[in-house]
Formats: structure tokens, sequence, C-alpha cells
């Protein structure tokens, strides 16, 4: 009896035979003998040895003794059961009685009074309870909230760890003071946990078995704040399944997912309505209503990340006759954009808090400094090896280990990205380390990159774009293959953002050249897409670059650029830049350019007066042909015939679209040969054959889904929803409709009003 209860009590501490046998300071031999009933009545220094190191409560002890002298019976079988009799679906066994009620530790510090959002990480965590998932890492960027979410949830499900709660900040990141060693924090669980101090082991190891042994048989909560690293967090995991450890960090700790299992919970910035609740709790949800657009306007210049957000609440706190407003413009005159994120300590300023991040790093600070230049919104590994002049492989490895201590994000395979604050961050360090010629010398490479892709690009997607030679690329720029239109469409689909803030960057940082040649870059694909707004903001800042250069071939590209744009906003506008373009063409003798630019003259008239378009078409077919630009002439011929559509002459327009159709054809032109389908679709529709009409539009619409043209594609849709209706075919004019609505809504075209009207005649309320 007395060696069965022996068993059951070192079963429950989940210690081995051999490890009670070092506790207590006899023989294995000793304590099989004893849980076999071998050894006979045991003596009561033996009996004591063995309560101490089985850890027995007053009461225990006292059962435990009389049974030893053959006096008592053993307590309850199921009180010494060990939990894994459970099933798995049901909830883990409460600790042994008398164990757990002397020492029930409470170890969680306050939570923050005002905790705002985060609904679906706190609906996460706790249906991951019902796993039991041993532990979980939350991690995320410095300031984002972790601890305060970590503490709050650690407060909601507490009493479902009803044998305690033990915290410990392991200060793997803070001002002045040493981290806290696995050791140290095993030592204060043993103490919480009230083991006497002279069972507790001196080294790590025999602590952490020590600690494993004391939660075997409970259900714990750990709350392991602020980590380091993996190796601070390994050994304050217990054994128990029935026990969850809740770790933060700045880091990831990928070694702890791989090896131990834990669940990976990366925090992110709260959405604008979270940062909305987090302002509204603190200064009172009539005051933020009452300023709603001024609260908006600090959350902004917050970036959203409560740390900083806290900071400017309490300044407005502090100051509750003051109009948010005034705090607004207090951040704005700053110097700074995280000067004033201060409040009044280490802990609660923003820069002083993301420098424990910046300390941590090697060989990668260079590179994170440098991402501070980059303009946004996110940078993939080639543009920052550009940035940093290294080897794209070594860069895409330090960007990892950034991504790791959530100094940036990883947004999307291979796409990074820090938010506002940490940008700003990075580029106030970069000032100060690296000299101003590093600096620039670092833009330089990475517009470089980004022109000379964007060029490589271009020229797939459309092969007989008007070239641009740009200088070569400054020794250290990365350079990526772009094997065929795919790669194209796709490149420019990641980079767009980039590429147009990389241009903006470049007009304002002395780069002038690199600012209209990357505009041009870019526009095929905008052309495709449709992006008409985009596209004019971004020429009327080349323009300038342009001008201040005093390159008439910058400032004629640019202009007739922007003419195609403005084509489809402000036709006067657009011939007022066409006009300028014209005239420098003709002065630098660039006549297939010139070509160009009168054709789409012409096409400013079209809307209102399309028979004023036919003087300057004409004119343009002359100067292409004389030229030997055949694509110019396909492209003329098209539009030609597209004009003689539009003045009812639909015989005609057929027979011009077809020999653009031809000649397009022949050169390998798919982008006009769509264009000329579509035309000769509108041409037969006219002269009554729509089957043919039909047929026609389903081959532009083929090639411009290839070419992934959106405007194109919803206008084509237009056309053949006019000739489904014509057939009386209402259902698919329908379906053409709503689709080209859908694009049209998209790109915010003008042409999505008109569209609306058609469809509401049909019956059908978009």
């Amino acid at each position: 009896m007395f060696g069965e209860l022996t068993r059951d009590y070192r079963r429950r501490l989940a210690l081995s035979q051999e490890e009670l046998a070092a506790r207590a300071g006899l023989s294995s031999r000793a304590i099989r003998a004893i849980e076999t009933g071998r050894s006979g009545a045991p003596r009561p220094s033996t009996v004591r040895l063995l309560a101490e190191a089985l850890e027995l409560s007053d009461q225990e002890r006292r059962r435990y003794a009389a049974l030893a002298a053959g006096r008592g019976t053993p307590a309850a079988p199921a009180a010494a059961t060990p939990p894994a009799a459970a099933s798995p679906a049901a909830p883990p066994a409460a600790a042994p009685a008398g164990a757990a009620a002397a020492r029930v530790p409470r170890g969680l510090p306050l939570a923050v009074p005002v905790f705002a959002g985060r609904g679906a990480y706190l609906r996460y965590l706790t249906a991951r309870l019902d796993s039991r998932p041993g532990t979980i890492v939350i991690s995320g960027t410095a300031g984002v909230g972790k601890s305060t979410l970590a503490v709050h949830w650690a407060h909601q499900v507490a009493d479902r760890f009803p044998d305690g709660q033990l915290f410990v900040n392991l200060h793997g990141f803070g001002p002045g003071r040493a981290a806290v060693t696995a050791g140290e924090a095993i030592r204060g669980f043993l103490h919480a946990l009230e083991v006497p101090e002279r069972r507790i082991p001196a080294d790590l190891a025999g602590q952490a078995a020590c600690y494993r042994s004391a939660l075997a048989g409970r259900r714990v909560l750990v709350v392991v704040d602020n980590a380091r690293d993996a190796d601070q967090v390994r050994p304050l995991v217990p054994g128990n399944p029935d026990c969850l450890v809740l770790v933060t960090s700045r880091r990831q700790l990928t070694s702890l997912v791989v090896t131990e299992g834990a669940v990976p919970v990366l925090l992110d910035l709260p959405s604008l309505d979270e940062a909305r609740a987090l302002l509204a709790g603190r200064l009172g949800a009539p005051r933020v209503a009452a300023e709603s657009a001024a609260a908006d306007a600090l959350i902004d210049r917050c970036a959203r990340l409560p740390l900083a957000l806290a900071v400017v609440a309490a300044r407005a706190a502090l100051r509750p006759a003051f109009p948010l407003s005034s705090i607004v413009a207090e951040l704005d005159a700053a110097d700074d954009q995280l000067g004033p994120l201060d409040g009044g300590d280490a802990v609660s300023d923003v820069r002083t808090v993301f420098s424990w991040s910046y300390r941590q790093l090697s060989e990668d600070a260079a590179l994170f400094r440098l991402l501070g230049l980059h303009p946004g919104p996110d940078i993939d590994a080639a543009a920052a090896a550009s940035l940093a002049g290294r080897p794209v492989d070594e860069v895409r490895r330090w960007c990892a280990r950034l991504a790791d201590g959530n100094l940036v994000t990883e947004a999307g395979p291979g796409r990074f990205v820090l938010h506002d604050l940490m940008r700003s961050y990075a580029g106030e360090l970069a000032g100060r380390v690296d000299s101003p010629a590093q600096r620039r010398a670092a833009v330089r490479r990475m517009l470089d990159f980004y022109l000379h892709t964007g060029r490589a690009a271009a020229t797939r997607l459309a092969p007989h774009h008007d070239p641009i030679t740009p200088d070569p690329a400054a020794a250290g720029t990365a350079r990526i293959a772009v094997r065929d239109q795919d790669d194209a469409l796709a490149w420019f689909a990641a980079e767009k953002g980039a590429l147009l803030a990389a241009s903006r960057l470049a007009a304002e940082s002395g780069f002038d050249t690199h600012a209209w040649q990357l505009a041009y870059t870019v526009h095929p694909y905008l052309h495709r897409q449709g992006r008409w707004h985009e596209a004019a903001d971004l020429l009327h800042g080349a323009l300038g670059a342009a001008r201040r250069l005093g390159s008439d071939a910058g400032q004629a590209h640019t202009h007739q650029l922007l003419g195609r744009v403005l084509v489809h906003l402000d036709a006067q506008e657009a011939r007022q830049h066409l006009e300028s373009a014209y005239a420098l063409f003709r002065g630098l003798g660039d006549t297939g350019a010139a070509a160009r630019t009168q054709q789409v003259i012409g096409i400013t008239y079209e809307r209102d007066d399309p028979a004023r378009s036919l003087p300057h078409a004409r004119l343009a077919l002359r100067l292409a042909t004389s030229a030997g630009n055949r694509y110019l002439q396909g492209r003329i011929l098209n539009g030609l015939g597209w004009l003689h559509a539009l003045l009812g002459d639909h015989a005609e327009a057929e027979a011009h679209c077809r020999r653009a159709l031809g000649l397009m054809t022949e050169i390998g032109d798919d982008d006009g040969a769509a264009d000329a389908w579509d035309s000769i679709g509108f041409a037969l529709h006219h002269l009554g054959d729509l089957t043919g009409a039909v047929r026609c539009y389903h081959e532009a619409l083929r090639l411009y889904r290839v070419l992934g043209h959106r405007y194109y594609l919803a206008l084509t849709l237009t056309h053949l929803g006019e000739t489904h209706r014509a057939a009386g075919r209402t259902a698919l004019a329908r379906q053409a409709w709503g689709d080209a609505l859908e694009v049209f809504t998209e790109l915010r075209s003008p042409e999505r009003d008109g569209l609306r009207q058609r469809l509401g005649e049909l019956g059908h309320t978009p």
C-alpha cells in the first residue's frame, strides 16, 4: 500500500524512479523496492526524505507517514490518477487534492484599464485552447501591443487554469538592464510555487526538471513576456500539456515553432476602427466623436501604432480643454515624426523603444538603415540588394532576419514592408550613421534597378514603344530577368506602387533624369490598366523634372504621354500638351514621334467633332509613311477607320481597319490587332452583320485579356453588349455591360455613368 502510494505521487510529478531517487538521496534500487513492496517497513528518515522529494502537503505527509507505519489507508485513487487517463476531448484533470490548494500563484500583472479591438486575435487565442497547444508565441513590432494583448487575454482565460498563473518579464528588449536568464525565471516560478529553496537544484537542467515536476498534473498558465530568443524560453516550457505557455517577443522565435510545435501569432497594427476605439477609450467617446477628423489625423500621424497612440492620447488627456486639432498641429510642426512621440521615459518613447530592436542587429543593421531611404510602400529583395549594393541572396537572408525580428513585415512572398514610424526611424539612423555620399549612392542604385528593370519589362509589354536609353546602371545594382510578357505584367503589378513612389523620390532628390524616365517606363503598364489618374499625377511630376533638366527629349516624350492620358480626362488640356510635344519632336527631327503625336491630337476631337480629327490622322499617316514606321502606319490606319465609322461611313471604316489588321498581324503588334478587331466589329455591327461583329469582339476580348488591357477590355465589352441588345439577346447584353461597368468603376472612368444608364434601360439596377 505504501509502495503504491509512493508510485502514484511520483507519477503525479512526472518523475522517473531515478529522478525521485536523486531528489531523495536514495538509490534507484531502494525506490524500486519500496514501490514493489519488497523493502518492508521504511525507516522514518526515509519517509521524511520521500515526502520532501514528492512535495507533499501537510495533510499528505501525515497520511503518508501513517501508512508507512501501517496505521492508515491510502488516499482515494482519483487524487493520484495522472491526467493522461483523461480522454482527448475531456478537460484536463484537476491537480491532486491538497497540493494545488496549498499553492495557487496568481502572478498576472494588472491588465490595462483601456483595451480596444483585437477581437479576432482574442477569439483565435481562445479557440486554440481546445487543442492544448502547449506554447503560443505572440510576436510583432515594437509598440504594437503584444504584452497588452497577452495580459488581457490571460486574465480572460485565467479561470481555465485553476492551479495558477505565472508571469515573468524576460527583458529581452529594454533599457539598461541585462535580460533575465532562463534559470532566474525558473527560480522565480519555483518560489511562486512555494518549492523550498533547499529543494531547488543549482544547475539549469536540474532547475528545469524541478519546474516540470512542480507543474506535473496541474493546469497552470505561464506568461513569458518580452523574450529575446528561443533559448530564453525553451527551459520554461513544462512537459505537461495541460499547461499553456504564452510568449511575447519582437522576434518570431521560429525555432520554437519548429522544435516545440509552438503556435505563432503575428500581431499586426490595429485597424482604423480599432485605433479609433483605443482613442475613445482613453479620451472618451464624445470628445473623439466631436473631432472625428482630428482623431483620424492623430491616428494617421501615429501610423496606428498603439504605443504612439497612447503617447498622444496621454498628451490630449492632460489638456482636456485643448482641441485635438491642436495636438495634430504640434505633430505636424515638429522637425521629425518621432520627436513628439515621447511619453517621458524610455519605455514610452517610441524612438527609444525602436532602438532596442535595432541594437540586436549585426551585419543587417546597414540594410535596415538604408530601407529608410526607400519610398515604399514595399520592397523586394532585389531592390533591397540594390540599396545595399550587395548580392541578392545575401540580402534576402538579411531581410528574413529583419522580418524575424519584426523590424520589417513580410507582407507577401518576398515582399517586405516597414510601417511609417519604423521607416522614419530607419531614415534617421541612415542620416546619422551613413554619409551623404553613401546615402546618395544607395538611392542611385535603387533608382537604377527600377529604371533598367522597368525598361526591360516595358519592352516586353510594348515592343514598339518609343525606346529610351538610360545611362548605365551603377555598380552594385541588382539585375533580374524579365523573360516574357507574363513576367513583365507580374513585375509591374508587384512594383507599381514602388515605381510611382520612386519616380516622385527621384524628382525630390535631384535625380531628374530618373524621374521622367521612370514615368516613361511605367506608362505602358498604366495604359494597359487604364490608370489614367495615377498616370497623369506621375507625368505632371515627370514633366517638371524634364523642364529642370532642360531636356527637350524628356519634355517632348512627357508632354506626349500626358496628352495620351488626358484624352480620357480632359481633351482640351490634352491638346495643349500634344501641341507642345509636336513642336519639340519636329525640332528634334523625330518624325515618327511627331506622327504619333498628330494622331493623338486627332483623337482629342473624336468625341465632340470627329470630322476635325481627319486632317490630323491623315497628316500622321503621311509622317509615319515618310519615317518608314510600319507600326505607326498600322495604328494610324486603324484610327482612320474608326473615324470613318464615327462619321457613318462603315464600309470605308471596315476597309481601313482590315488593312491595319493585316499590317499589325504581319509585324506582331497584338495590342494594335486587338484594337483593329474591335473597330471591325463596330463597323460590321452597323453594316448589319451582327454575327460577324460578335466574332470580332470576342477575338478582341481574347487578346485584351492576354495582354492585360483593362480599359480597352471594358470598351469592347460595351460594344459587345450593344450588339447583343440589337440582336435581342438581352441577358447577354446585361452580362457584358455588367462586366464592363465593374472595370470602369474600378478605374473611375467617366464611361461608367452612361453604362449605368444603359443597364437601367434593360431593367437592371447596378
